[in-house]
């Protein structure tokens, strides 16, 4: 179980490796191309299918075209695997540039796919706002990370 958790991380990792580069490739190696894929950006409606979440990514990566300079980290990372699935559960700060930085509370779901060698394949990734009361109540010394 260990190593499949570690495995899901990995996804998780490279995930947010292309997002962060940009990285259209890399998401296309990362999702599953099946109809069944799901995404929801902050802000965003639901995205169903490979081909209209391929685009979306296109989308945000071309109106990025400035490059990298926007961020997402990951915190309160928590990673479960059970018979095949594989979900991460994370708070993202993404930084724009121009903008203050916003966080959002995220899921991504992972399934092991046997087509692509018995490696864990991106099928859901939804990131909810997470509203600035309550960001500026997280960033508190009260609460404990």
């Amino acid at each position: 179980m260990a190593a499949e958790v570690r495995e899901v991380l990995e996804a998780n990792e490279r995930f947010y490796r292309a997002l962060n580069a940009l990285d259209l490739g890399g998401m296309e190696r990362l999702w599953s191309h099946g109809s069944f894929v799901r995404c929801v950006h902050p802000g965003w409606e639901l995205i169903v299918g490979w081909d209209a979440v391929r685009a979306s990514w296109e989308g945000i990566f071309r109106n990025s075209s400035g490059g990298p300079a926007h961020s997402v980290e990951t915190a309160d990372v928590s990673v479960h695997v059970v018979s095949g699935l594989g979900w991460v559960s994370c708070i993202e700060r993404i930084t724009l540039p121009g903008r203050s930085a916003s966080l959002a509370v995220a899921t991504n779901l992972f399934e092991r796919s046997e087509e692509e060698g018995a490696r864990f394949q991106m099928i859901l990734h939804h990131a909810s706002l997470i509203p600035l009361v309550i960001a500026e109540a997280m960033d508190s010394p009260e609460v404990i990370h």
